[in-house]
């Protein structure tokens, strides 16, 4: 755990090794002779109290202190990170043994108040902001994170590059090109941790980072990966052709361009530039079969679901998958994903487009609850209003929908795991809030709703 820890500190340690204390003091935390380091640390704050490199030295201290390493042992066989393959006696892939980190949050929360009271003091720093971004990131603090890279983009924005300093705040004539460095370093850990939160925080920051470095390919192209992610298609297509011209060559501007295409409608325009791409010997070879692989899934035809298998068999099985962490909401906030992209790679096709679908969050006394709104139906039982309503005690979603009747104008009910639920006759809501206050009450678990709940195959 020795190489592990020294790596932490050597990768934060923003000091001048070569002052009289530090020597001593890094060698003492390259130990984790924590007690050893804290003296000669006191000894050092005693001495020269105005030293700027106090701030760092102490930043790394607790950094260090907050680190809790442990070996892993996981049946995942290619986790991430660095990890040691493990084989049974056959000498088959049996598991891995990697290094697992965590954290004392209390003192992380001491090294980041050093760090900020460095920042305060030395505001050209910029090896403080990039310490302070680095510890955020290993800790998964993606707020901080996010704000220590505003910080610097914004500074670089208004000031440029040439006020920055480094260590003993010396002049840092590499400040460009190190701020490009820690842009594309830190975005790629925004977008790659998959979830809502890190994109929802990664897109402006992608977009400043863009606008500080127009021709840099790695950056406008992360810049459209976010973009697209975000659901901005336009913007994406905007950032992807600026790649193109940047590096006409890049492969991974140009399947963008094409993807976004395709979901534009233009299925023959994709394909033959996706084709570009496979007919390409100079493009990678990954690349070139995973376009093969796309071009045989997009023009392979696609059945149209009925309606009623979309309302009563698909969206309570999508609803009854989607957990109730507030980075899956993205699954109801946007139709996209379940009512376009699943279905697509099922070779699927809605009966209703993105753009037919209205979704709203509504608060019903603190629980989040989805709506989507649908075209007034024409049949029956076909769906005005469905309802993404968290499970009691367990994860997932309930859908409760809005149905067309043939005996009376409308009706609540449920599908679930194969069943259909019918809550009984209902009054048209005004609006998706109205439908929300009207059914809540009656799909509680109080014996007058149960008593309405006729369930059949």
């Amino acid at each position: 755990m020795k190489k592990l820890l020294f790596f932490a500190a050597t990768l934060l340690a923003l000091t001048s090794m070569g002052h009289e204390y530090s020597s001593s003091y890094y060698a003492w935390l390259e130990d984790q002779q924590f007690e050893k380091a804290d003296s000669v640390l006191t000894l050092w704050e005693q001495n020269t109290p105005d030293d700027p490199e106090l701030y760092p030295a102490r930043f790394n201290y607790w950094i260090n202190k907050a680190v809790i390493a442990t070996l892993l042992l996981s049946t995942d066989l290619d986790p991430r990170g660095e990890y040691l393959s493990l084989s049974d006696s056959s000498g088959n892939p049996a598991g891995t043994l990697s290094d697992h980190i965590s954290w004392n949050d209390s003192i992380l929360n001491l090294a980041l108040t050093e760090i900020d009271r460095g920042i305060a003091a030395y505001p050209d720093r910029l090896d403080f902001l990039f310490g302070k971004a680095k510890a955020a990131a290993m800790s998964e603090r993606w707020g901080t994170l996010a704000e220590s890279m505003a910080d610097v983009f914004d500074r670089c924005a208004t000031t440029g590059y040439n006020n920055w300093t480094w260590t003993n705040c010396e002049p840092f004539d590499s400040a460009k090109q190190a701020v490009q460095e820690f842009a594309y370093e830190h975005l790629i850990e925004f977008f790659t941790n998959y979830d809502s939160i890190t994109t929802y925080l990664g897109q402006p920051l992608s977009e400043k980072a863009a606008d500080l470095f127009p021709d840099n390919i790695w950056i406008v192209n992360i810049a459209g990966g976010f973009a697209l992610d975000c659901g901005n298609r336009e913007k994406a297509l905007e950032y992807f052709q600026a790649a193109h011209r940047i590096d006409p060559t890049d492969g991974i501007a140009l399947a963008n361009i094409a993807h976004i295409t395709f979901l534009d409608g233009d299925t023959a325009q994709a394909v033959e530039i996706f084709r570009q791409i496979a007919d390409d010997d100079s493009m990678d070879p990954e690349l070139r079969e995973s376009v093969r692989n796309t071009i045989e899934d997009i023009t392979t035809p696609l059945t149209k679901m009925k309606k009623y298998a979309y309302f009563f068999s698909y969206l309570p099985e999508m609803a009854s998958q989607i957990p109730q962490d507030a980075e899956y909401e993205y699954f109801m906030s946007d139709p996209y994903s379940i009512n376009t992209g699943i279905l697509r790679r099922n070779h699927e096709l809605s009966p209703f487009t993105d753009e037919q679908i209205k979704a709203q969050k509504i608060d019903y006394n603190g629980t989040p609850i989805y709506v989507w709104t649908f075209p007034m139906p024409e049949e029956c039982p076909l769906c005005l209003y469905v309802a993404f309503v968290p499970e009691k005690d367990k994860d997932g979603h309930r859908l409760i929908t809005l149905e067309k009747s043939l005996f009376v104008p409308w009706v609540l009910g449920e599908a679930h795991q194969g069943s259909h639920s019918n809550f009984g006759e209902i009054d048209e809501p005004s609006s998706p809030e109205d439908f929300v206050n009207k059914f809540m009450p009656r799909i509680s678990d109080s014996p007058e709703a149960s008593l309405r709940i006729n369930k059949t195959k």
